[in-house]
């Protein structure tokens, strides 16, 4: 990243990062504070308002929320626990197949439950299968979210709370330790002060930002993000500081996967393919053609990468 390094800001830095949590991050190359900043969501939710249960649609990701009228754990084929939930407008039932006891012990008949996830049609109504859900007493009041909430590419055993809350960690770290706070230019797409900010918006985009952006990579945050660091490869070759360069090939890394991610593209195998393509301008020995200015010609057996088939 384009300050610091593993020594200087390790991930236990981070509040609540031990070995084995920083053990996961590690899979998904998270291995210094700066690398969870760049681990940039795929896809955003919007958890910022409550739909009735009356008026929610089905097949639309949402949240509700209601009283806990019911909750029996029942056994029809397989284990079940199910929760009846009442808002004054209609009723959804709440349908578990995982679950451990002490979970049903929280879903308390009087409590509010708030729920996030995809309604569909149950046998005896709406129902949410597996939401996201917290429970809290009737005379307590929750706040509701200010910003989009980023969803990540994530490894088993790192749920998606603890991943978000160690990258806002990481956000107040690098805040506080004045990390990636480079002055860059300014123009009329991009009025983020430095690469920090941009980053910061990215993981809490505000609710009025345009979603089908956000999701399609075309936000001015997210573009100047590539452009940024491009600017820093130039000037790195420029400068012909080799340990500069590998920075900035990396950090060029980090962003485009992260791009890749948000337009659900697999880079891993577009590489895989683009590689083929490439290897196959040999010729029938194995060995490459060049014409009369050194340009790699393409042999007999080539064949163009075929990137459809991943898209």
């Amino acid at each position: 990243m384009p300050e610091g390094n593993q020594k200087l800001h390790p991930l236990e830095n981070i509040r609540g990062v031990g070995p084995k949590i920083a053990e996961s991050l590690s899979i998904l190359g998270i291995l210094q504070v700066e690398d969870a900043v760049f681990h940039l969501p795929y896809k955003y939710e919007d958890r910022t308002q409550l739909i009735s249960i009356g008026d929610a649609p089905y097949e639309v990701p949402l949240l509700i929320e209601g009283e806990i009228v019911k909750s029996t754990v029942v056994f029809r084929g397989k284990r079940m626990l199910i929760t009846e939930i009442f808002d004054g407008t209609g009723r959804l039932t709440m349908r578990m197949f995982h679950f451990a006891m002490a979970q049903h012990k929280t879903l308390k008949e009087g409590y509010k439950i708030r729920c996030f996830g995809v309604i569909r049609h149950g046998p005896k109504g709406k129902e949410m299968i597996h939401p996201q859900y917290r429970v809290f007493a009737k005379d307590e009041e929750i706040g509701m979210e200010n910003s989009l909430t980023p969803v990540y590419p994530s490894t088993s055993g790192l749920q998606q709370g603890r991943l978000r809350k160690i990258i806002q960690e990481a956000l107040i770290y690098c805040q506080q330790n004045k990390l990636l706070k480079e002055s860059w230019t300014m123009d009329k797409e991009n009025d983020f002060a430095d690469l920090l900010s941009a980053l910061a918006f990215i993981h809490n985009p505000p609710t009025e930002t345009d979603l089908e952006m956000l999701r399609s990579g075309q936000h001015p945050a997210q573009r100047k993000l590539i452009k940024e660091e491009l600017e820093e490869l130039e000037q790195a070759l420029n400068d012909k500081n080799l340990l500069e360069v590998a920075d900035a090939l990396t950090d060029i890394l980090y962003v485009t996967y992260g791009a890749g991610h948000s337009f659900g593209i697999n880079l891993d195998v577009c590489f895989e393919e683009v590689q083929r393509s490439n290897m196959s301008k040999l010729d029938e020995d194995g060995k490459p053609i060049y014409n009369e200015y050194g340009k790699v010609m393409k042999g007999p057996n080539f064949s163009k990468p075929n990137l459809k088939q991943f898209i």
